[in-house]
């Protein structure tokens, strides 16, 4: 069973949004929130499996209310709906797995539920998979440009990031423009030396050779190959546990 929650705070449209879910088999809606505070809060107690959230909210933003639950030590995925179709960049920045706008239609609901529930399956076979044999360290990763996948060596990886709506994977002798989303990198690099550093970047640390102050409390990573990647406030201590600083 999918578990959703809902924050949306016009009834009309969250009560049309439950019902259009209340039709698909396998999803359960198990609570819903007009403001922030609700979502975070109903978020952290209840531990869906997804998230349906407004953009416009009454007492806030959707986008500010996804930063605080991506912090969640298991944030749920996270699916905007809404009516404004120019925050659809902001939003997959923040790891959504979806962007939906009303009015809703219950095929393009469905479309998404299918999306999460294929996404979920394959975590699930890969976390058997990883249970089922010895842990070793994978030595390359495979990345979709247009029709081709590239295989590329994961010591070699800088950083990925999102630059100029483009998903852009940095090795030290070259940069690709890759396909692959950045919250299935995310996945993909979920382990040492790799760490998220902001919302549009993942670091490899063992090419981190300067940690620049910035503004307003953030950093700059400076990088062996001469990159410089932003770190945000939401990742700071994450970075400074990591690299002891």
């Amino acid at each position: 069973m999918l578990t959703v929650f809902l924050v949306e705070d016009e009834l009309f449209a969250r009560d049309e949004l439950k019902y259009l879910l209340s039709r698909i088999r396998e999803v359960k809606v198990i609570g819903e929130a007009e403001t922030m505070d609700e979502a975070v809060a109903g978020v952290e107690k209840l531990g869906p499996d997804v998230i349906f959230l407004d953009i416009s909210l009454a007492d806030g933003s959707g986008l500010d209310a996804a930063r605080q639950i991506n912090k969640l030590k298991k944030p749920p995925l996270v699916v905007f709906a809404t009516a404004f179709h120019q925050h659809a960049l902001e939003a997959f920045e923040l790891n959504a797995i979806d962007y939906v706008t009303k009015p809703f239609m219950e095929q393009r609901i469905a479309q998404t539920i299918d999306k999460i529930k294929r996404l979920t399956e394959q975590q699930k076979e890969a976390a058997t998979a990883a249970e089922a044999k010895p842990q070793k360290r994978k030595s390359k990763l495979a990345v979709s440009q247009g029709e081709r996948i590239i295989m590329v060596d994961m010591d070699k990886i800088v950083y990925i990031g999102t630059e100029d709506r483009q998903v852009v994977l940095k090795t030290v002798d070259a940069r690709f423009k890759i396909d692959t989303p950045l919250y299935e990198m995310t996945y993909k690099l979920k382990s040492a030396p790799f760490l998220r550093v902001h919302r549009g970047y993942i670091v490899n640390a063992d090419y981190v050779e300067e940690i620049e102050p910035w503004f307003n409390g953030t950093y700059n990573l400076l990088l062996r190959d001469g990159s410089k990647v932003p770190v945000s406030r939401s990742y700071i201590k994450e970075i400074r546990d990591y690299l002891d600083f």
